[in-house]
């Protein structure tokens, strides 16, 4: 016979001159199965085989055979099926918050643990020690109420027996600790010194100081700080600030920081100032809006710009005019001490009625002098910005203070150093060039002026040099004079060798006039530009020209209209000095039959080969 025994190995190994087996089983296992066969075809197995039932302790198994001749042969196997295990015990058991008194052992069954108020849960994690133990509660997350909550992790045996580990968790009451750990003003000191116990404090800034940051944590985990901290905006005088702290039970406490914002300039001021349309001195009551490390930003009272916009001009002077202007130009006079520039924000006086044009800005030398030299004084340095129709705070308002700005220390660096002030053409230039400098781009309003010529004098010859002449007089177009001085200073920082320097070059020039351009444009520019005749005239030729590179063009960065008329004969054109035309030739060539006048200068310029001739009477070009 052959036999097969499952689950269990027999022991020993089957042989079938062996007829009495043992084998083992766990105590899980409720039934074997026995197979059995024969080696003789006619052997029968008569019982024994199967499925059987077995309980724990041996389960005694009997397999008959009977031969072919009638005799029968019985195989026993002795199952022994292991007693359920009665072990309950863990080898494990923690909290996720909170620490077990006594320290943990699988034969002490009760614990107690405390969590401090603010923790709501814990997580029971236990391990069992024997495999086929049963872990039936308790583990998992439990949330925990104020006072005593207990937890029961209840293990069951492979016998069914029981074992219950007990934890009581104590969660504190919520505290009455509403007080602070730390309380500071960033970079300003407090008075007195803080400590919790102290309630008061108070601490002082300068009038620039707009803000402060308040700092605080509270003392007991848990509590709350429901308000005064962060960054607080500042008023001229006392500003109260409240730090509120609520506790975990509800409390609160509170503590106060007077902070005085110290007036170091007038909050109110009247200044002086005058029409543009017949010099008439007026007063101006304003208010002090905005502060910065170089500027006060006062508002005529009657005028409606907010503090922030006050502000916003007070930081853009700060940040990107103020430095740039020093370094490009140089330092104002500050002549009443206190390293401000005044930005007046006021109605200028302009005559203007809702339409054309207006005054945007001014400077007015008066200031920098005493009341006993001029008795309009406001002894300051200071520029007066408009607001109506001007809109404060827009690009074109701070091209205009940048404009105005250098005016201020044009003046300051000329006039007030050896009573010689700047020709108005070149101070003009100059601040045409500040414009450029503190836009990072062209002035299109000055170009497109050029290029338009709305009034037609340009074409005729009017420009720059001559500010206050016929054009300006009969015609009334000055604004061809800030088109054309805008251009002729780009065209001196393009070609410079160190750009916007050159205006800095021209500025401390011991000349004030034409003469600390050619110093200028020779030193920086090339030699061949040592008189004035020569800078000029190349410079006309750059608006009729506009070459790509060379000093007859803007390296492409400015495309001009190129004016000219075709020459027509008996024209009169009212010319003044410095002012030129371009006439276009008939036949290539261009024949003087003007008068004597040695101050005037003719040209034969060739448009194609750029070649000037200027050797008369007849001059050649197209």
């Amino acid at each position: 016979m052959l036999c097969d025994f499952h689950p269990p190995s027999l022991s020993p190994a089957f042989s079938s001159n062996v007829t009495n087996y043992a084998a083992a089983v766990d105590a899980a296992v409720q039934s074997v199965t026995v197979r059995a066969s024969v080696s003789d075809p006619d052997a029968k197995v008569l019982g024994g085989t199967g499925a059987h039932s077995i309980e724990p302790g041996e389960n005694l198994l009997t397999i008959t055979v009977r031969a072919a001749t009638g005799a029968t042969k019985n195989y026993t196997i002795t199952v022994t099926r292991q007693h359920p295990s009665d072990d309950a015990d863990l080898t494990a058991l923690s909290l996720s918050a909170g620490t077990l008194t006594p320290v943990f052992g699988s034969s002490v069954t009760e614990y107690t643990a405390s969590v401090p108020y603010e923790v709501t849960s814990t997580t029971v994690s236990a391990s069992r020690a024997h495999v086929d133990a049963t872990i039936l509660s308790g583990t998992g997350t439990h949330a925990l109420t104020v006072g005593e909550t207990p937890i029961l992790v209840v293990v069951q045996a492979q016998d069914e027996t029981t074992k219950t580990y007990t934890i009581v968790v104590t969660r504190a009451a919520p505290s009455g600790n509403a007080e602070l750990a730390s309380l500071s003003l960033e970079g300003v000191l407090l008075s007195p010194a803080f400590h919790p116990a102290t309630t008061s404090y108070t601490a002082s800034v300068p009038q620039e100081t707009l803000s402060v940051v308040v700092l605080a944590e509270p003392a007991q985990q848990g509590a709350e700080i429901l308000s005064g901290t962060g960054s607080v905006a500042l008023a001229i005088g006392l500003n109260e600030v409240t730090v509120v702290v609520r506790a975990q039970d509800g409390s609160t406490r509170s503590y106060t920081v007077e902070i005085e914002r110290e007036l170091e300039h007038a909050l109110t001021r009247t200044f002086r100032a005058r029409t543009t349309t017949d010099s008439t001195w007026y007063d101006v009551p304003s208010t002090l809006r905005g502060i910065g490390p170089h500027v006060l930003v006062y508002v005529e009272n009657t005028q409606s710009v907010s503090d922030a916009v006050s502000q916003a001009i007070a930081d853009e002077f700060g940040d990107a005019i103020y430095g740039m202007i020093r370094d490009s130009f140089g330092y104002e006079s500050d002549v009443d001490g206190n390293g401000k520039v005044i930005l007046l924000l006021l109605d200028i006086v302009d005559g203007f009625t809702g339409s054309g044009g207006y005054v945007a800005g001014y400077f007015d030398p008066t200031h920098l002098f005493s009341t006993s030299t001029f008795s309009n004084s406001n002894m300051a340095d200071m520029l007066f910005m408009d607001v109506n129709p001007g809109v404060p705070a827009s690009p074109t308002f701070h091209s205009t203070v940048a404009h105005e700005f250098q005016h201020l220390v044009n003046f300051s660096n000329t006039y007030l150093v050896d009573g010689r002030s700047q020709d108005l053409w070149i101070n003009e230039g100059l601040s045409s060039g500040a414009e450029y400098l503190y836009a990072g781009a062209h002035v299109a309003q000055r170009v497109n002026y050029y290029n338009s010529d709305p009034l037609q004098t340009i074409r005729y010859g009017n420009n720059f040099f001559v500010w206050n002449g016929y054009w300006e007089q009969y015609e009334g177009d000055t604004l061809a004079n800030y088109a054309t001085v805008y251009l002729f200073f780009q065209w001196l920082r393009i070609h410079a060798s160190n750009e916007g320097g050159i205006y800095r070059d021209i500025l401390y020039s011991t000349h004030r006039d034409y003469r600390s351009v050619v110093d200028a444009a020779a030193l920086r520019m090339g030699a061949a530009l040592s008189s004035w005749e020569t800078v000029l005239g190349t410079w006309f030729h750059a608006n009729l020209l506009n070459t790509g590179s060379g000093l007859k063009g803007y390296k492409g960065q400015i495309t001009t209209s190129k004016w000219q008329f075709y020459n027509t004969g008996g024209v009169t054109w009212p010319l003044s000095s410095g002012e030129g035309m371009g006439v276009q030739s008939s036949g290539g060539q261009f024949i003087y039959a003007g008068g004597s006048d040695a101050s005037i200068r003719y040209h034969g310029l060739n448009t194609s080969t750029q070649v000037v001739d200027t050797v008369g009477p007849t001059y050649v070009g197209d």
